[in-house]
């Protein structure tokens, strides 16, 4: 979407619109989205997100002018949000108490390796098939998102009938607002846990190219990079399970955003051999968490609003995604890159004593479940 707008002529001031709108769609979609999961199952609202995915990309291809863009970005934004909160609210029904850490690594390390496929993919066809002196065929790159998309669609539809048979067992669907869900015990400390550490993988993304540009790091080595974070991320997590039962949720969590935090505040002072340990550090300090806070967000809320909660936990993630990159590059982003990352490893740091002094996220290990069923939340 970025390649189009740029063929229109968009400038930086346009691109920053055009990623703010798909955060927004975002933030609209998550809560009723949630509140649908807990209705008629996240298997059917993750169908309809991807629906607004095909819907968007079709309109991108009918009308690429750059209104319609700012458009089809909340779309999308909104579509992504459904399938995240959908996908979610299914493991979070579907699995057992004692497998729920398991089921969310799986889901999280297999979202992550869609990532480190899907953008060489995209851009891989879109540059074989673009006109002579073109950077990309934007047509081609836009029909091979669909078609992923469209793989995904059946089976998806497939899994609701296996959510339809935990809704069968389980209790009645009961409504929960915002408010009750955010006065959960421990619910904001896991919410802020969360959206700064997805911030951090922003600001990551977005800043170690300008970090390499100061020190002649080429922008494949950048791409390296980041896949060899992205390998890091995919294994830790499928391993996740063995590390819980060694040193227990708690202390997993806290030592993982410690890392990442170190390895953050050390990127500035490192070429890019140095770099290729700090990724590695990334892979797991930025990777751990997604899953785990997952987990810990899951097991605070009643049964029947998981789908809510999981909402609540998106939107945070949003709303974390626009502001802290725009906090720290507003206060840091004059004093260079540098400043930019260590402030972010700050955030970071800070973010691990949010976990560690939790008592909600208790330190045993399996032994003494963090999914244990909290009581009913009073309207």
């Amino acid at each position: 979407m970025t390649y189009i707008a740029l063929s229109l002529g968009a400038d930086p001031v346009y691109i920053g619109i055009q990623a703010s709108c798909f955060a927004a769609g975002g933030v609209a979609a998550a809560l009723p989205g949630g509140r649908m999961s807990d209705r008629i199952g996240g298997a059917l609202v993750a169908s309809i997100g991807m629906v607004l995915l095909l819907m968007g990309i079709a309109l991108i291809l009918v009308l690429p002018t750059l209104p319609v863009l700012l458009g089809t970005s909340f779309i999308i934004g909104a579509g992504h949000a459904l399938m995240v909160v959908g996908q979610q609210s299914l493991v979070a029904r579907v699995a057992s108490t004692g497998s729920r850490d398991a089921a969310f690594g799986t889901l999280s390390a297999t979202m992550a390796f869609g990532q480190l496929v899907g953008a060489p993919l995209v851009t891989t066809l879109g540059t074989v098939f673009a006109a002579p002196h073109a950077e990309i065929n934007t047509t081609v790159g836009m029909i091979t998102c669909a078609a992923t998309i469209g793989v995904a669609l059946l089976p998806t539809l497939a899994l609701h009938r296996i959510e339809a048979a935990a809704f069968a067992t389980g209790p009645p669907t009961e409504r929960i607002r915002l408010r009750a869900a955010l006065g959960i015990p421990g619910m904001w400390r896991a919410l802020v846990v969360s959206g700064t550490v997805l911030a951090g993988v922003d600001l990551l993304a977005s800043f170690l190219p300008v970090w390499a540009v100061e020190r002649g790091v080429t922008a494949a080595v950048v791409g390296w990079l980041l896949a060899l974070r992205a390998l890091v991320t995919i294994t830790s997590r499928f391993g996740m399970t063995r590390l819980i039962g060694r040193f227990g949720r708690r202390a997993l969590l806290t030592v993982a955003i410690v890392v990442a935090a170190v390895a953050m505040g050390a990127l500035p002072f490192v070429d890019a051999w140095g770099a290729v340990v700090v990724m590695c550090l990334m892979g797991i300090g930025l990777g751990l968490p997604q899953p785990l806070t997952l987990s810990w967000v899951t097991s605070l809320a009643p049964p029947t609003a998981r789908g809510v909660v999981l909402a609540t936990r998106v939107t945070a993630n949003r709303l974390a995604q626009v502001t802290i990159p725009l906090i720290v590059s507003t206060i840091a982003g004059p004093s260079g890159v540098s400043a930019v990352l260590i402030s972010t490893a700050g955030v970071l740091a800070i973010s691990a004593g949010f976990a560690a002094s939790s008592g909600s996220l208790r330190p045993e290990g399996p032994s003494d479940s963090l999914d244990r069923e909290t009581p009913d939340v009073p309207e």
